[in-house]
């Protein structure tokens, strides 16, 4: 397989894997010509796509001859419009598999025509099937991969898919159910934080849950004391305990924010009381804007931490806020909205996000947990965004 950035793969990708005598194999398949222009060739590519991404993932490659198995020629083919053929994929694929599948894909000019690449990434919600293709034999059936080529899945294949896919989401919420508990109760080991309202950033990633991360926890420890500031914070102590590495803010018995990194690569982030809390009329304020700038930012840098030590996504994130009961939101900018509601319970969850990679926007990422905690005090959405999710609160003063 190609083990690089799909943007930087190049025309003497090609001729390598030639020169090498590459073999296909569970992670790559080579096609001399690509077109779906036939009912046959279109059940043909729908096949491939979601076998790759309901085994383990990688290259589909179009412009390598085969003989059996093995690369021999770089080839090329004719496209008349390769953006429009981009689209066409694309519409393809999110219209005939379902649940939908995240992929990738180049053209590389080749003797006044073109190669293609098709990346899939390893799907974490499996099983994919091919919903309709223009074949009888293809249509509302599952596909997986071996080194040989694809081939349909049997009924105890698809029920074992099925149940790998419940084990890793219940893996994800009991994780974090049992942090949330003991943060919220103050059972964190070795840090006893302030007794304030409390956000909570989980990040998780989904290789490292799977037992499939090569994460070097001794190899981490300068980059993580360089760059895991907890959040709204410029200067932190660190610790090495029990679940691996700590940097924090405050004493061990009063931390007001800190950073855990666990030794699979899993990191949370928690703050309680940076934030300065608004009283007013007896009433306690959250200041929307600093905290949504201050968590956009440590996601930021959390997630630049996770490329600068190898770990690959995707990743699952999550936002929770844990005892802002009565809590109520300081809105910029027209400051402090009273016709709207305090947060009436002590544990808000708000909806995971599955991000395939650390280059994510993190803006993007947190906007969807944002709106559930301006839900929660009775409004639409977050005002820090625009109706089109733009951020828009860096001309608003800070409350």
């Amino acid at each position: 397989m190609l083990n690089k950035p799909i943007q930087n793969i190049t025309l003497e990708d090609f001729h390598a894997l030639v020169e090498s005598g590459a073999r296909e194999s569970i992670n790559m398949d080579f096609k001399q010509f690509y077109s779906t222009t036939e009912p046959w060739k279109k059940a043909d590519f729908l096949a491939d796509i979601s076998a790759f991404a309901n085994t383990s993932g990688w290259d589909l490659i179009y412009g390598i001859k085969e003989v059996d198995g093995v690369a021999s020629e770089v080839t090329s083919f004719d496209v008349a419009d390769h953006d429009q053929e981009l689209l066409s994929i694309t519409s393809l694929v999110q219209e005939w598999i379902e649940p939908r599948i995240q992929m990738e894909w180049r053209f590389i000019p080749f003797d006044e025509k073109f190669l293609l690449i098709i990346r899939v990434k390893k799907s974490w919600l499996p099983p994919h099937r091919v919903v309709h293709s223009g074949s009888s034999k293809i249509v509302n059936r599952f596909f997986a991969r071996k080194s040989n080529g694809n081939y349909p899945m049997d009924i105890s294949e698809i029920r074992r898919t099925f149940v790998s896919s419940e084990t890793l989401n219940e893996k994800i919420a009991s994780f974090r159910t049992k942090r949330l508990i003991d943060i919220g109760s103050d059972r964190v080991s070795s840090l006893s934080l302030k007794a304030w309202w409390k956000f909570v950033l989980h990040i998780l990633p989904i290789n490292a849950l799977l037992g499939e991360s090569s994460f070097d926890i001794n190899a981490t420890h300068n980059n993580a004391v360089q760059h895991l500031y907890p959040i709204r914070k410029s200067a932190f102590n660190t610790r090495i305990n029990y679940e691996w590495l700590a940097t924090y803010a405050g004493e061990l018995t009063n931390v007001s924010s800190y950073v855990q990194l666990f030794r699979n690569g899993t990191l949370e982030a928690t703050e309680s009381g940076g934030f300065t809390e608004i009283i007013r009329d007896s009433e306690r304020y959250i200041p929307s804007l600093s905290y949504e700038q201050a968590l956009i930012k440590s996601l930021d840098r959390y997630m630049q931490f996770m490329r600068d030590v190898g770990l690959v996504g995707p990743f699952s994130i999550h936002l929770s806020l844990l005892w802002a009961k009565g809590c109520k939101l300081a809105v910029a900018p027209s400051g402090f909205l009273d016709e709207y509601f305090p947060i009436d319970r002590d544990i808000l969850e708000t909806p995971d996000a599955l991000v395939e990679d650390s280059e994510g926007n993190p803006e993007q990422i947190l906007r969807p947990m944002f709106d559930t905690i301006w839900n929660a005090c009775g409004l639409p959405r977050s005002l820090n965004f625009d109706e089109d999710g733009n951020w828009v609160a860096e001309n608003w003063r800070n409350v």
